[in-house]
């Protein structure tokens, strides 16, 4: 079933009392414009009479059975309402040094795939990108967009975040309430396995923070200042990953050994 991921507000502007303690009736209709009634009519090729899902900010899906599809507007009434329970328990933030070129894209859309909470775009002293602020906000507005259609294709029930791009010494503080730092190091003496089998005894954990440098790694003394603010460098054994591949197998063996995978 096609499926779209529109914020709460639209939802409601739209149909009065969505978002409410009660479900919208079936009279209520939703009118869709922009760029997601071109990607239902387009790209999704959804014919009127067709059921089409509608996912917000919430974990709030809505199923909507259309009644006239454009390319300009998509119209139909709500029909059923339920919650999206596919978000992992353990909230998880990457904190990714910034990559050379468009391999940013790719490392949010498959975080955003496997379930990770926040992602923050961090620039290190070895990070080669040093965009300006018209250039970043763009960025942004990119990797969001990147992030939602992730959500749309996965069956997320809620959006990965992409923060502003953070200086090292401000993102090693972005993440107060982690109780599991880690930190990757390709110096580091501590196996992952071995940090994750001291936090499994960790009562209540739910929220962990990820760091991973750029190409060229993380500097000895931003290791230092890392530890300082509670990260634990560990190893992944003698291979050296890429960047844009390192989270997302370490992100995956979080989930999996937290009980999400």
């Amino acid at each position: 079933m096609p499926r779209i991921y529109l914020p709460s507000h639209q939802l409601e502007g739209n149909s009065p009392g969505v978002g409410g303690s009660e479900p919208p009736s079936a009279d209520r209709v939703l009118r869709i414009r922009g760029e997601q009634a071109r990607r239902l009519s387009r790209v999704l090729r959804l014919k009127p009479g067709e059921s089409f899902e509608v996912v917000d900010e919430r974990g709030t899906e809505y199923e909507v059975i259309a009644e006239s599809v454009s390319r300009e507007e998509v119209s139909g009434r709500f029909h059923a309402t339920r919650c999206v329970e596919t978000d992992p328990k353990l909230e998880l933030t990457v904190l990714q040094g910034m990559p050379k070129g468009r391999k940013m894209d790719l490392i949010i859309q498959k975080s955003a795939e496997l379930g990770v909470s926040n992602l923050i775009p961090v620039m290190t002293e070895r990070s080669v990108p040093r965009a300006g602020l018209a250039e970043s906000v763009a960025r942004r507005e990119r990797w969001q967009k990147i992030s939602i259609q992730a959500t749309e294709q996965s069956g997320r029930g809620s959006v990965m975040a992409v923060l502003p791009a953070m200086a090292f010494a401000e993102a090693v503080g972005a993440v107060p309430e982690a109780s599991l730092r880690i930190l990757l190091y390709e110096g580091a003496m501590t196996p992952l396995r071995e940090a994750l089998g001291a936090a499994e005894g960790t009562p209540g954990l739910g929220n962990a923070a990820l760091f991973v440098g750029p190409e060229g790694g993380l500097t000895f003394d931003e290791v230092g200042i890392a530890q300082s603010h509670g990260y634990m460098p560990v190893s992944l054994g003698p291979r050296i990953l890429r960047t844009e591949t390192v989270a997302l197998v370490v992100a995956g063996i979080l989930f999996y050994a937290f009980g999400d995978l």
